[in-house]
């Protein structure tokens, strides 16, 4: 009993940090999923077994949806190997705004039997069930008892019908019941999800200094680095949701190197390379999604569409660079910044993009003149939004070289070297529940 009252106490605290209810009713079988709160949820809460609100935040600021579906589908399945008797699952949909197509869709595949192996293998990369202790039978089973769901939009005026369904279901499940069966125990594994940081092996101590610059070979240890970073040094915060995060107090710069023999064109296969290698952390699908994320991204208009009085600031960004290399002015600032407007200023939503902006440093060489591309980013998720603005980094720096090269004269387009691109990190953070169970302590 104490075990279970210490956990109950636990539970609380980790709703009130990761921002979700984890379990309310262990005889409803019903699970709500939501796309946000609203006004009278607190009464559908009580009468669920648990409730399930959908991140959406990075799809709010202008990302692809793969950033956030698989951590989804993660969470869903957590809470439905903790909740054997869910067998309906309820989805709530705000009206107006654009849904979770994606993960609503995966839902109802799991639920019917009837996912592809092509996106169960995607969810599983993406998701990173490996780190929490999952086997990939395990997204599956998890909804093995789950009969049926139901994709709903809501209003208010919907809400007593909803409640009353609830009740109902509710009843019927304990009629059919010899006797309410006690919830399972629960091992101790992903089924615990952190609270605070005492559940954490790190921070070692934040007494050491974080070096001035990391130098990475490639893009697995970018994130490493990031990774290792973060949770050594880091503290605890609340966002603007008042929701628990692990975020590092200060800036964080990463170095990948591109040229490493001298030869000028090795840019291209290089970033051809370190783009492939992206898919170990996207998936093929996820890999195709952030292919768009320059067209469907908040800051597509201010970057890569023409506006009144004003040209392409792509286009202008590539010509001046272009015109700087063929008239040799060497000590010339180029920067294309995403330039914050009043009205993000005022916006509520105060979720922004994580890529603010790039820089190009031109340095002249002997025989050649090398680059240097450096990427701004603003406020980075490690887990979720970090790889899709990685890609993001690594395809358009690919861009950027592509049409430059088109702009200067064939005989110094051999003289021109790409050596490496930098990465400064403003706000690396990663929400309480997203780090792998093999980095929480055994609670």
């Amino acid at each position: 009993m104490a075990d279970d009252f210490d956990m109950s106490i636990r539970q609380e605290t980790a709703e009130r940090k990761l921002g979700f209810k984890i379990e309310r009713s262990y005889v409803s079988p019903t699970g709500l999923v939501v796309e946000e709160r609203f006004d009278g949820i607190e009464d559908l809460i009580r009468l669920s077994a648990f409730t399930l609100f959908l991140e959406r935040r990075h799809v709010d600021s202008g990302m692809p949806e793969c950033c956030v579906d698989a951590k989804n589908i993660r969470r869903l399945v957590i809470l439905l190997l903790r909740n054997k008797n869910v067998k309906h699952i309820l989805v709530l949909q705000n009206k107006e705004k654009q849904p979770l197509r994606y993960t609503i869709k995966n839902i109802q595949n799991l639920v019917e039997r009837t996912i592809e192996d092509e996106k169960l293998e995607y969810l599983w990369t993406r998701g990173r069930f490996d780190k929490y202790g999952f086997k990939k039978g395990d997204l599956k089973s998890a909804f093995a008892n789950v009969t049926d769901q139901e994709i709903r939009s809501y209003s208010t005026n919907d809400l007593p019908k909803i409640r009353e369904e609830l009740i109902k279901k509710m009843e019927l499940y304990i009629i059919e019941m010899e006797k309410i069966i006690p919830p399972p125990v629960r091992p101790k594994s992903f089924f615990v999800l952190p609270s605070s940081l005492n559940d954490y092996i790190t921070p070692i101590s934040s007494q050491g200094m974080i070096p001035n610059i990391l130098c990475a070979n490639d893009v697995k240890r970018v994130f490493e680095y990031c990774e290792e970073i973060l949770l050594k040094f880091g503290y605890e915060v609340k966002d603007y949701r008042d929701i628990g995060r692990w975020q590092l107090g200060q800036e964080l710069m990463i170095k990948l190197s591109i040229c490493g023999n001298g030869k000028g064109a090795e840019w291209r296969k290089t970033l051809d390379g370190f783009l492939a290698e992206m898919e170990t952390s996207l998936g093929k699908i996820g890999i195709e999604e952030s292919k768009g994320v320059d067209i469907t991204s908040e800051f597509s208009e201010r970057l890569l569409e023409p506006k009144e009085g004003r040209r392409i600031r792509h286009e202008d960004f590539v010509e001046r660079v272009s015109d700087d290399i063929v008239n040799e002015r060497f000590g010339d600032s180029n920067a294309l910044t995403i330039l914050v407007e009043k009205d993000d200023l005022l916006s509520e939503k105060k979720s922004k993009i994580g890529w603010s902006g790039i820089r190009c440093y031109m340095k002249p060489q002997e025989n050649y003149v090398s680059l240097s591309l450096s990427h701004d980013l603003r406020s980075i998720d490690l887990y979720d939004g970090f790889p899709v603005n990685l890609f993001f980094c690594l395809d358009y720096s690919s861009r950027f070289m592509r049409d430059l090269m088109g702009r200067l004269p064939h005989g110094m387009q051999s003289k021109i070297r790409l050596e490496n691109l930098k990465f400064i990190i403003q706000y690396l953070h990663a929400y309480l529940d997203d780090v792998p169970s093999v980095l929480v302590r055994k609670v």
